[in-house]
């Protein structure tokens, strides 16, 4: 089946110098509609052109759009064997070198560190992003504990037997390898590699509040 005639006008002259394969200036600051506009096989094209010369890179305008090889970012779209995808929470752009930073042709992509961000993604289901965003193995968030686990992570109401874990406990909830988990449990275990850990466990102190009253003064 004969394809129809693109209408370069909705994306301009230059986008069709690019698919062509002149690169006179960058237009991936407008990848959004370029996406919309044209075939995707299409846009493949164009995006090809533009990594084999910047390579991996975000966009010279707005530093909100990233071209690379492999899924960077939030909300990536694949075309062809590249990706396009949008810098946004936790992710940011940067200038100069920070710990563990992607460098990029034209600067560098960074991940913000930060448990509540990593809880936000969580919860919208974006696992990769949360993952980033953690600041370490394990992190309080509010009435949560959120811990990077390859195993399984079960939630108690008490300690129990190691071969019980599964009949006494339930799941914590997942996103990836992301696992979070209630502080209303008593404890916490992760099972990987055929061993048991305790994974987090409330404090003593919080346990004793449970289960004991103080007397009330009968005078009061």
């Amino acid at each position: 089946m004969r394809r129809k005639r693109i209408n370069w006008r909705t994306v301009g002259r230059n986008v069709e110098l690019v698919y062509k394969g002149v690169v006179k200036e960058d237009v991936l600051h407008r990848i959004t509609s370029i996406d919309k506009a044209l075939p995707k096989d299409v846009v493949a094209v164009i995006l090809k052109h533009l990594f084999e010369k910047y390579g991996c890179y975000v966009d010279w305008l707005h530093k909100k759009y990233i071209l690379c090889d492999k899924p960077l970012g939030v909300r990536c779209k694949q075309r062809g064997r590249l990706y396009w995808c949008t810098v946004e929470e936790p992710y940011f752009f940067s200038d100069r070198p920070l710990p563990g930073c992607f460098k990029l042709s034209n600067g560098y992509l960074c991940v913000k560190k930060d448990v509540d961000v990593a809880l936000k993604r969580f919860e919208e289901g974006d696992c990769d992003a949360a993952l980033a965003a953690m600041p370490g193995l394990r992190a309080e968030a509010g009435e949560w504990m959120l811990y990077v686990s390859d195993g399984e992570v079960y939630e108690c109401d008490k300690t129990v037997s190691i071969y019980r874990i599964k009949q006494e406990c339930r799941p914590a909830e997942r996103c990836g390898r992301l696992w979070k988990i209630s502080k209303d449990a008593a404890i916490a275990y992760e099972a990987v590699g055929g061993r048991t850990y305790v994974a987090w466990q409330k404090p003593a102190t919080e346990l004793l509040r449970n289960i004991y009253t103080p007397l009330q003064n009968d005078a009061d």
